[in-house]
């Protein structure tokens, strides 16, 4: 497979599990018990976005017309483009940036981090059946 379109399959994805969880129409999160688990995605992304991002775990949910910020429980990161390669021992010497977090890697198909997060799991699944990715997981 060439390039996945991360839009398209978050939403496929949605449709997969749809009568599993809560999930915002997109797929860009799920909500199970009252923990969000996040799915944040770009062609690039930098280093101090990805720290930032991680210890502050927020993002952005909308309501009708209305914004509110929430805490993730658990976050997916998924390059596009693939990650700086300092990214990756960065990733080593920081056991925050793994703690309830993975990155996945769509480039170089690798996957950094472990997460108990079902959704992660189920995502992770649903890749291989319907597009025949599989990531190789790196500690």
């Amino acid at each position: 497979m060439a390039t996945l379109e991360v839009k398209k399959a978050l939403k496929a994805f949605k449709e997969y599990c749809r009568d599993e969880w809560e999930a915002e129409k997109s797929g860009q999160w799920f909500k199970i018990d009252g923990s969000y688990h996040v799915f944040i995605w770009s062609k690039s992304m930098t280093i101090p976005t990805l720290k930032s991002m991680t210890y502050l775990r927020k993002f952005s949910l909308r309501k009708g017309d209305f914004w509110e910020v929430k805490n993730a429980t658990y976050i997916a990161f998924i390059s596009i483009g693939g990650f700086e390669e300092e990214l990756y021992e960065v990733l080593k010497a920081d056991p925050r940036m793994t703690e309830n977090c993975v990155y996945y890697d769509l480039r170089k198909r690798i996957k950094i981090g472990m997460v108990s997060s079902p959704v992660f799991k189920k995502f992770e699944e649903f890749l291989k059946n319907e597009y025949g990715l599989e990531f190789k997981h790196l500690r």
